[in-house]
């Protein structure tokens, strides 16, 4: 799917068309469009056919007879029929262009793109000069404006839709975007993408043939599925993120627990986090934390965790399976009536699927809402963005907590273990103290104990720290029996000592500590440089330049997140969550 939305044309003849090719047209970035000679041939042939039916008297739907409740009209006028059609269809406002009331540049660039795959097949007789010239405009990156309300998707996207064609037509209300952003009237337009030949004069069916479509929401709509695609994977990407900083248990993936249940969804987010948790340097000391205390969490993770396959696989169904109904849709012939030149007929249908709503004067009363529901889908794809940049600042502020703990530990240890040795290990006359044997216990006590408990005084005893080490020492005290009474072998005795020591040295290596994370001098690497979650990692904090955060800087949060969410709307984030999984075959691990 990428790498079509990569590619730097778009060939299009009619049924090959992918949500992937239509957002990368509609991003109006480097992608060309470029018609298949292979439909010139048959576009022509069923415009030859109209021609030729209108000339012979044929009575027509849609060339000699009026539209929907006034279909039992009749005129032998077919051209200027199809002018009064975009006429009155130009129902739409803009406003002042800026207000909020244009629909956007790039779901114009996608209906556009679609409306001429569909006209490609040769079933709905119009010329290929005006698929031609349609694709000239969205190489020149110059956009009709359309009104953002006004369609319910009843025989398609009617309104919108005679916007592009009012444009075509040179209607003095047609208002276009250059690529510079401007507004610019028909004409103007049309030197600025340097279409040589005039305003067309709309033939016989033409005009019907350019409005009688659901493209304007099936072309949004492949936009936003493009990027759900990519926000799913990046959604199970992240829930494997989440259990490595929170040092939880790989076990929830477990291929054989999603095998059981058989919902292919879940069975693929269950894979990924597999993948990237499998050989992760956090699983791996969540693992020997775990056989360090097994009472120092829960027999299971939390449902927020472990659940993550269970809640995201019905979601990704759901998404693959909208992108199939919408590749369906944007490859589909939906035009009324269809024109079947080889066999010299017509074929009169409905254009789109529905729900029940009265429209045109109650001769319609099921009709899809296509672009209305392609909008709010829009507006969830922004808020998931919003959502999930928010949750990748938090889950790398999370990785350099992790580092930051992981060096202050380790700072505590050290300072433990010298001064003990320094005040523990010998009486006055030299000899060995039994008070020496805390040693081991006073470290596996700064193992089980959490660094925020006690990170901004490490020596207060009102903190968990120093009471567990005073009760290594008097557990010792209690166990040395007689010994205790003689001040040169009592454990007791150097209570005291040890801690006047560690009260002067010990808060000044944890600070240190906490500095060397910071200016990125630390004795312990960060773990995440080991994990296949790394290249997300390197994205924001090394691409974007994003910070760590204290109450020390200046920096907010939300500055944090809008470098995220600006990055993911250019599709930055993308190639980070490839990298994450370039080593993923596709398959859950095998079942032991």
């Amino acid at each position: 799917m990428v790498e079509e939305y990569r590619r730097p044309v778009v060939t299009m003849e009619g049924a090959s068309l992918t949500i992937a090719m239509v957002a990368a047209v509609a991003a109006g970035a480097d992608t060309r469009v470029e018609l298949d000679e292979s439909a010139r041939g048959r576009v022509k042939e069923s415009s030859d056919w109209v021609m030729n039916s209108m000339a012979n008297g044929t009575d027509s739907y849609g060339v000699t007879t009026g539209f929907g409740a006034t279909s039992h009209r009749r005129t032998k006028e077919g051209g200027a029929l199809q002018r009064e059609l975009i006429r009155f269809l130009n129902a739409g406002a803009l406003g002042t262009g800026s207000d909020g009331h244009v629909l956007p540049a790039a779901t114009t660039r996608a209906a556009m793109l679609v409306r001429v795959n569909t006209l490609l097949q040769g079933y709905s007789g119009i010329r290929f000069e005006v698929l031609e010239t349609i694709a000239t405009l969205l190489n020149a990156n110059v956009t009709p404006c359309l009104p953002l309300r006004g369609t319910i998707t009843t025989s398609g996207d009617l309104v919108p839709l005679s916007y592009i064609t009012g444009l075509m037509t040179g209607r003095p209300n047609s208002v276009a975007t250059a690529p510079d952003g401007s507004k610019v009237n028909a004409a103007e337009a049309f030197k600025i993408a340097g279409i040589q030949h005039g305003f067309f004069e709309l033939q016989p069916k033409e005009g019907l043939a350019m409005v009688n479509g659901t493209t304007v929401g099936s072309g949004l709509a492949s936009m936003v599925l493009f990027e759900a695609n990519i926000l799913g994977v990046l959604a199970e990407v992240l829930s494997a993120v989440f259990c490595e900083v929170m040092n939880g248990k790989p076990e929830y993936t477990d291929h054989l627990t999603h095998k059981l249940k058989h919902h292919p969804g879940q069975i693929e987010a269950a894979a990924i986090m597999e993948h990237i948790l499998e050989g992760s340097s956090y699983m791996m000391l969540a693992k020997k934390l775990g056989e360090l205390d097994p009472l120092m969490k829960p027999k299971q993770d939390r449902y927020a965790l472990r659940t993550s396959p269970q809640w995201l696989g019905p979601q990704i169904e759901v998404i693959r399976a909208a992108t199939k109904s919408i590749e369906r849709e944007i490859n589909s012939v939906n035009d009324n009536p269809l024109i079947d030149a080889p066999a010299a007929r017509l074929s009169m249908v409905a254009t789109s699927r529905a729900r029940p709503s009265s429209a045109e004067q109650h001769n319609q009363d099921v009709n899809s809402l296509g672009l209305i529901s392609s909008r709010k889908t829009a507006e969830a794809i922004d808020i998931l963005k919003l959502m999930s940049s928010t949750f990748m600042v938090a889950l790398c502020q999370a990785i350099d907590l992790r580092h930051l703990e992981e060096n202050v530990k380790n700072a505590v240890k050290n300072c433990v273990k010298m001064v003990a040795r320094k005040t523990l290990s010998t009486n006055d006359n030299g000899h060995l103290n039994n008070a020496r044997l805390c040693e081991k216990d006073l470290l596996l006590t700064i193992d089980r104990e959490a660094v925020f408990a006690y990170a901004d005084d490490p020596c207060s005893t009102n903190y968990p720290l120093m009471q567990k080490m005073r009760a290594v020492l008097v557990e010792h005290a209690l166990a040395n029996g007689e010994a205790e009474r003689d001040m040169q072998t009592s454990v007791f005795a150097k209570l005291a000592t040890f801690e006047q020591e560690l009260h002067a040295v010990l808060p000044r290596e944890v600070e240190s500590a906490r500095c060397a994370v910071e200016n990125g001098t630390a004795t312990q690497q960060n773990r995440i440089s080991e994990c296949r979650s790394y290249p997300l990692y390197r994205f924001v904090r090394k691409e974007l330049r994003t910070e760590y955060l204290t109450g020390e800087k200046t920096r907010s949060p939300g500055e944090e997140v809008d470098k995220v969410f600006v990055a993911m709307n250019q599709g930055k984030h993308i190639d980070a969550l490839l990298e994450c999984l370039k080593e993923w075959n596709g398959e859950p691990l095998p079942i032991c």
